[in-house]
């Protein structure tokens, strides 16, 4: 399993949640709400600051500082252009 975490990927990576930061709870009851929990798969939009993924049909705006709270296994390149 390759391991990281999600700010460390670029546009067009796939990745699942692996685990996210427990010392944050505000920032995982916002993940949560927004379906990044473990076990999520999601792709990248855009990289940089904000990061834009795309999860559960939706697409939502990390900060550097919340994506890197976010484990993930990277999955690779996905197939289909976003």
């Amino acid at each position: 399993m390759n391991t990281t975490t999600l700010n460390q990927l670029k546009r067009g990576s796939r990745a699942r949640v692996v685990d996210l930061d427990h010392r944050d709870t505000k920032l995982i009851a916002k993940l949560a709400a927004r379906g990044l929990v473990p076990g999520a798969e999601l792709s990248i939009v855009r990289s940089g600051d904000p990061l834009l993924i795309f999860v559960d049909e939706s697409r939502w705006a990390l900060s550097t500082a919340e994506a890197e709270k976010v484990a993930v296994e990277d999955l690779g390149l996905s197939l289909i252009h976003i």
